[in-house]
């Protein structure tokens, strides 16, 4: 009996501590949870107020920051599908001009030369003018592509460029979804509308680099017009019976 005794006890004391480890691991496992949603709190509040500061509260832009609000050249080629460009004609303009803004900004602190970077200008201009045109003109959500092509036909009679700088062209159109720089020839220029592209894509969320009140000042010139709720609309516009077709959308997407 004496044993059996003995051994009860040792039984309680072993479930007893066996209790108390699950307890303390519960513990740790509550307070882990409990640090890692205070954690995550404080980085969305923090990236809702970072996304939200070129809207409510910006500091004044820099002095080296100015906005292009009006280009006869990217009129006279977008002006040619203004029947496909609809109301958003207006939006999509402001769209390009702003990414033009932001791109000669981002030149300029790359070194570039204000001389070269007026030379360059001109293809910029022809490849925003047609970046997300397809969207519009052949209904595309997979647009990059079909975008290039119709650059090609409206730009091969371009006074403004030269055959040499299609390529550009080309790679503008087809990289300005990428994530990460993008690395070839006339890599400078391809990089800064990318990046000027994604500052006004994400409306200043992401911004490589783009200072808030110069977002500020570009959209208080070159409102949006109805440009962004245009784009997010477009995957049930275009293709409204089919998920799976929206999903193309994804594939203007690089890494």
């Amino acid at each position: 009996r004496a044993r059996m005794v003995r051994r009860t006890a040792t039984d309680l004391r072993c479930d007893f501590a066996l209790w108390l480890s699950r307890e303390r691991v519960r513990s740790a496992t509550s307070r882990a949870r409990m640090v890692c949603g205070i954690v995550s709190a404080v980085i969305l509040a923090v990236f809702v107020s970072f996304s939200l500061q070129p809207h409510f509260y910006p500091p004044k832009p820099t002095a080296d920051f100015s906005v292009v609000k009006v280009s006869p050249q990217l009129e006279s080629h977008i002006g040619h599908y203004k029947k496909e460009l609809g109301e958003d004609y207006e939006g999509y303009k402001n769209h390009c001009l702003r990414v033009l803004s932001y791109a000669k900004y981002f030149l300029k602190q790359d070194g570039m030369d204000p001389r070269e970077i007026k030379e360059k200008t001109p293809v910029m201009v022809a490849a925003l003018a047609y970046h997300d045109l397809a969207l519009w003109s052949d209904g595309a959500l997979d647009y990059l592509e079909p975008s290039v092509a119709r650059a090609e036909v409206g730009l091969k009679n371009a006074a403004s460029l030269v055959a040499s700088q299609m390529g550009t062209v080309r790679e503008i159109i087809m990289q300005h979804h990428k994530f990460l720089p993008w690395h070839g020839k006339g890599e400078m220029l391809v990089n800064a509308v990318r990046k000027a592209d994604w500052v006004d894509a994400t409306r200043g969320a992401v911004r490589n680099g783009m200072p808030a009140g110069n977002i500020a000042k570009a959209n208080q010139e070159l409102p949006p017009a109805g440009f962004f709720n245009a784009l997010l609309g477009m995957p049930a516009r275009l293709s409204p019976d089919e998920f799976l077709g929206r999903l193309q959308v994804f594939n203007i997407l690089k890494l």
